[in-house]
């Protein structure tokens, strides 16, 4: 009985960290492609502000080769002056525009971030060492 309990979290252990390196790649993949295939484009702020876990956001529109596409941005109502109908500096991934991002969100992204691999290793080797054999 004692060996199905490990099995079974050593089983859900394996699975969350499958699907936290797959939301990673899949953001780093998406932050690649971006970089490479930067394009940048005037947007119009739409009439859509909204707030997810107490972080606000707006919503954007652009058009591209006739095509138009919808974004969405940090919103600092402390700070930020613009309101519907402005104009934002938007950049975009001229192979896939639905990959888009306000330039200031852009800009902001590109800071490095060397504390996120350290933790996902320590998210593997923690639970790894807390059930070794002695």
């Amino acid at each position: 009985m004692k060996k199905n309990k490990y099995y079974i979290s050593y089983s859900l252990g394996i699975v969350a960290i499958l699907f936290i390196s797959y939301l990673v790649m899949g953001g780093f993949i998406k932050k690649q492609s971006l970089g490479r295939n930067i394009e940048y484009v005037k947007a119009i702020i739409i009439d859509h502000f909204y707030t997810i876990r107490y972080t606000d956001f707006f919503s954007y529109k652009f058009s591209v080769n006739g095509q138009e596409y919808h974004g969405s941005g940090w919103h600092y109502p402390d700070s930020d002056t613009f309101s519907v109908g402005d104009t934002i500096r938007v950049v975009y991934d001229k192979v896939n525009p639905d990959n888009n991002k306000t330039y200031r969100d852009y800009i902001y992204s590109q800071k490095e971030r060397p504390f996120i691999i350290p933790v996902l290793i320590l998210m593997v080797l923690l639970p790894l060492w807390r059930y070794r054999k002695k």
